[in-house]
């Protein structure tokens, strides 16, 4: 009776109080990318009083019925190329050059596990891993988890779990906040010898993502070795003009989280990413390159500004498309007595929201509106920013805003926006690491979280907090 009781008791607080600190909203790596679809959620070591481990639980539909997968963690949060393939996550994330391994022996910190799906292609469970932090030289916030067509073996040197067949960026959620600074969720992905220079958020329409509504990239590059205190922020974005009309401008911010769960309206991404408790600002950018810091009135460093209308594109279903743009040089502001790297670290693992009208500069966050498509801040791979083409798209950006002439030309970006309606290629054809390939908050600021009423895809958020709940279940028993 005991016992009954306490597992009563595990179940009430699990699912009133256990919210996963991190998470990240899984589709398939080519089209379509709602073949899979799913969750991958992070609960703290803090509600895990046995070992001391992180727990990991997920949940998919869409699989093939009664299989095994492997589920890894991936050096890069880089999930913009369309190719099946899915390279541009790097190998298994292994900080301290480990042997690739399986719970509960010596292995990457990437190496997670199995999972396997039901007989309607169903997948849902947890478990737990020892190795993975929230800081430091083994933060996983920024990286991607990455979902395998076989399972691991556990042998060589990534398990041989063929193709990558889904994947998603690793983002901080809201339950961040409730724990102690020392987690230090703010400085996630920075070390004194390893500063990433680049960051990728692919942007997803957020009216019900099977809509297509709007797609994009977003791109923020810092070069560290320059000791400079800016750091340059490129988008491009297509969007129906069903959902926006004639607008000529339409705003981009760094929000708070990156918890993109909310496919409907974005509400999970929180408010403006504004670790210095600034007023907002929209900055006074001139036309010349690289002048946006000569504006250093202070903001919320989420404050980007407004993408600009560039071209108008056929789109589905007799609407044309709006293609906007974006390319600035940003003010890095300090956190606290930190540095500019501190700074820009903390920027891996929230959120890029677009909003449906401009940012006018007012009240507490521009009066933008609702938000009409959004991503999570994953850390890029360098070399797929060559080879996939987005060095082309920023060429071709630049060449829109400062009338640079483009070493390249794709025609719209709708041909190269990464997330957008067509796959750039030069993806490499094998894994580094022997897998095979061939195969937030509601704003109360002016900003709405509710976009036009259609369809959205299915949320898992409620799912995941069931699972979590049988999983403690089974640990007492």
């Amino acid at each position: 009776m005991f016992k009954i009781l306490l597992v009563l008791v595990a179940i009430i607080a699990v699912v009133s109080a256990q919210s996963p600190v991190l998470n990240a909203i899984m589709y398939s790596t080519g089209r379509p990318w709602h073949q899979i679809m799913g969750e991958v959620a992070v609960f703290p070591m803090a509600m895990n009083e046995f070992n001391n481990a992180s727990t990991i639980c997920w949940n998919f539909e869409g699989l093939d019925p009664s299989q095994t997968f492997a589920l890894h963690v991936h050096e890069y949060g880089h999930v913009t190329s369309l190719d099946v393939e899915g390279q541009s996550t790097g190998g298994h994330f292994n900080p301290f050059e480990a042997d690739h391994g399986c719970y509960p022996d010596a292995r990457h910190v990437g190496d997670l596990g199995n999972i396997e799906s039901e007989g309607i292609g169903y997948s849902f469970g947890c478990f737990e891993s020892e190795l993975i932090a929230y800081s430091g030289d083994a933060s996983i916030i920024g990286r991607s988890f990455v979902l395998h067509a076989d399972a691991d073996t556990c042998t060589g040197s990534s398990g041989n779990a063929g193709a990558r067949i889904a994947w998603g960026v690793i983002g901080v959620t809201s339950e961040a906040d409730v724990y102690p600074a020392s987690w230090n969720f703010d400085n996630s992905s920075y070390t004194a010898t390893n500063v990433n220079e680049l960051y990728v958020a692919s942007l997803i329409g957020t009216q019900g993502s099977y809509n297509d509504t709007a797609n994009g990239v977003a791109i923020l590059y810092y070069d560290a070795d320059e000791a400079v205190d800016t750091f340059w922020a490129i988008a491009a974005i297509e969007v129906t003009q069903y959902y926006i009309g004639a607008e000529s401008q339409i705003a981009i911010h760094i929000h708070q989280y990156g918890d993109i769960s909310d496919a409907s309206g974005g509400a999970n991404t929180g408010g403006h990413y504004n670790p210095n408790g600034n007023e907002h600002y929209l900055r006074n950018y001139t036309n010349d390159i690289g002048e946006g810091n000569n504006d250093l009135t202070p903001s919320h460093q989420g404050d980007l500004g407004n993408m600009q209308l560039v071209e108008v594109v056929d789109g589905k279903f007799g609407y044309n498309n709006s293609v906007f743009i974006f390319m600035e040089q940003i003010p890095l502001q300090t956190i606290g007595d930190g540095t500019y790297e501190e700074a820009w670290a903390a920027i891996g693992g929230r959120g890029v929201t677009v909003h449906f009208g401009p940012d006018l500069g007012t009240g507490s966050s521009g009066d933008a509106g609702s938000r009409i498509a959004q991503g999570t801040i994953g850390i890029g791979n360098m070399d797929y920013f060559y080879s996939e083409g987005l060095s082309d798209l920023v060429d071709e950006i630049a060449g829109w805003r400062y009338g640079w002439e483009a070493s390249s030309s794709t025609g719209s970006a709708s041909s190269s926006t990464g997330s957008a309606s067509s796959s750039t290629g030069g993806s490499a054809s094998s894994s580094t690491d022997g897998e095979s390939s061939t195969d937030g908050e509601s704003s109360t600021d002016g900003e709405s979280s509710t976009g036009p009423n259609v369809d959205a895809a299915p949320g898992v958020s409620v799912v995941l907090s069931a699972v979590i709940a049988i999983f403690s279940v089974f640990m007492l028993l």
